[in-house]
């Protein structure tokens, strides 16, 4: 053990001690959700256009179809909310000459809890965003109740207070007794108040939202809900919208229907039926067939009508869906057959598509098979296909040479599909070396995104975790470069984690990015977490610094970013 602790302290050392120097080609940014689509401004403008890769949870996000990119001004902007606190990592590639530094922000949550009695509680919390010539501070109160019955809750927030601040009011509350629930929720934000979203409103508008559930049995249950939104400034602009739904269910069917109507200023009244039914008629089938219209003032309605069915026997399981859409003279039909099967260490799944808009048709077939020739050796292939658009065969092999260690490669060759004629290929390992001691890692050539499309990049990763008398130890190093470019991306990962006492947990997280191109420009950012339990009180702290970089205005200035809370308890 005293071995392998000097080895991996041995090569912590020699990627710490990596050179680096001052020129600047590509970077990369760590932007923080803040309940919003945004947009969030990068350190950098005026950078090469279509250069960005984004990643969220390591998913490579696509342009277009989930985020805009300003290349100009250095800002991106997503198609789906950002919840608050989650991590983006943006790379890009800076233009020596012509790009020029986004004065740096900060963005700071706050929260304290002042006040617990009962199942009452009362607090401040805000954020305080900004650099240091321009700050925007969210400053205010929240207090909440609540009991086995009923609850409520309310927030009170001024944008940078001073006399004419905009502010933000929510109320909202619920209750319920025996098969009735009922909620209700009030809030208003000012147009200035640009951050709404992050605490449940709507900049520039004031919202009533008022909801009725009624479950009397195991079998029945309805809703109804209304809301209705205006704006807070000038503009003559109001949005209602009703909704009721009813639904019955036995063991073998269930039928549920919903209406809701909306209208809105300046816009026809748009009203929209569903009807669901579901059955069971043997132990071993189900069918379900739903369908909506939607009427929008006088325009054509909207119909779209789905049937599913899937059946289970002893080996095998097959199902279909069919959908159709129209309106007015435009229609469209999909239809998808499936089936999948298991016999002894033989399994296989098939599946074909069909496609049909107007007079265009379009049809594409995937199948896969698999086989356990050893309970140590796994082998599978798999072929896709779109009628005039190519295909793509593979196959991978999945082995166990030792009971503790499990290696998994995967080759996939594409004719076409895609637009692709490469091939891309996947190798993976795990290995428990000791009891308390795991190692693992992948390599990716031509790694494929969430759609199954080969990319331009080649990457690779190897992890390690170490459990030694309650500490909790992780580390990794990644490296991922776009094939034909000498640009590349480094990583570097440390994790410790203690539980010092019954009252006290601590740890720490260290990141090290490095993108390597003419130049090396490094990044490195240390987390901080501690939570303490001190009779009445409990404490609980998490920090945040970036490291300052050398191509930065001022080299010697860390970035800070963290939150605090304190809980009195009675």
């Amino acid at each position: 053990m005293d071995l392998i602790m000097k080895l991996f302290i041995l090569i912590l050392s020699f990627w710490a001690l990596l050179p680096f120097a001052a020129a600047q080609e590509w970077v990369m940014d760590t932007l923080h959700g803040r309940g919003a689509e945004g947009p969030y401004t990068l350190r950098w403008s005026k950078i090469a256009g279509g250069s960005e890769s984004v990643f969220v949870n390591e998913q490579w996000l696509k342009r277009g179809a989930d985020y805009t990119f300003d290349a100009q001004n250095g800002r991106i902007t997503f198609k789906n909310p950002l919840a608050y606190g989650q991590a983006v990592r943006v790379s890009y590639q800076v233009l020596k000459g012509s790009s020029a530094r986004n004065v740096d922000r900060a963005d700071v949550p706050l929260q304290m809890d002042l006040l617990h009695i009962g199942g009452a509680e009362l607090g401040l919390m805000g954020r305080v965003t900004g650099t240091d010539r321009e700050s925007e501070r969210i400053l205010g109160l929240y207090g909440k109740w609540g009991s086995h019955r009923a609850g409520l809750e309310g927030t009170y927030l001024m944008n940078s207070p001073d006399d004419n601040a905009p502010d933000l009011f929510r109320l909202a509350g619920n209750w319920q007794s025996g098969a009735v629930r009922a909620s209700a929720s009030y809030s208003r934000a000012d147009e200035e108040f640009s951050q709404a979203r992050a605490f449940n409103a709507q900049s520039g508008q004031e919202i009533y939202q008022v909801g009725l559930d009624w479950r009397p049995s195991d079998r029945w249950k309805g809703s109804v809900g209304w809301s209705q939104a205006s704006s807070t400034s000038e503009i003559d602009w109001l949005r209602q919208r009703w909704q009721a739904a009813l639904g019955y269910s036995q063991r073998q069917f269930s039928l549920n229907a919903e209406r809701s109507v909306l209208s809105e200023t300046d816009r026809p009244e748009l009203v929209t039926d569903r009807f669901s039914l579901q059955a069971n008629p043997l132990r071993d089938a189900r069918v379900k067939v739903e369908h909506t219209q939607q009427v929008a003032g006088e325009a054509d309605p909207l119909n779209k009508t789905q049937i599913s069915a899937q059946a289970t026997g002893r080996i095998a399981q097959a199902n279909v869906t069919h959908k159709m859409e129209s309106q007015g003279a435009n229609e469209q039909q999909q239809t998808q057959l499936g089936l999948q099967a298991r016999y002894g260490i033989f399994s296989s799944s098939a599946q074909v598509d069909q496609h049909v808009q107007n007079e265009a048709t379009q049809r594409s077939a995937q199948m896969r098979f698999g086989a356990s020739l050893d309970p140590r050796l796994e082998v599978g292939g798999e072929i896709k296909a779109r009628e005039d658009a190519g295909q793509m065969r593979g196959y991978d092999v999945t082995a166990r040479p030792l009971e503790t260690l499990q290696i998994r490669a995967q080759r996939r060759h594409y004719e076409g599909l895609f637009d692709s004629h490469e091939t891309a290929q996947r190798y993976e390992w795990q290995w428990s070396l000791l009891p308390n001691l795991q190692l693992s890692g992948n390599f990716a050539d031509r790694a494929e995104d969430a759609q199954g499309r080969p990319s331009n990049r080649q990457r690779h990763a190897h992890d390690v975790a170490w459990q030694w008398e309650g500490w909790q130890v992780r580390a990794g190093f990644g490296e991922a470069r776009q094939i034909g470019q000498d640009n590349r991306e480094r990583n570097l990962t440390f994790g410790l984690q203690r539980q010092l006492d019954p009252a006290t947990l601590f740890r720490v997280d260290y990141r090290q990015t490095d993108w390597l191109s003419s130049s090396l420009v490094r990044e490195r950012l240390i987390r901080l977490g501690f939570t303490r339990s001190l009779g009445w009180f409990d404490f609980s702290l998490d920090a945040t610094a970036t490291l300052p970089r050398i191509d930065s205005p001022d080299p010697n200035r860390p970035r800070y970013g963290g939150s605090a809370k304190l809980g009195v308890r009675f």
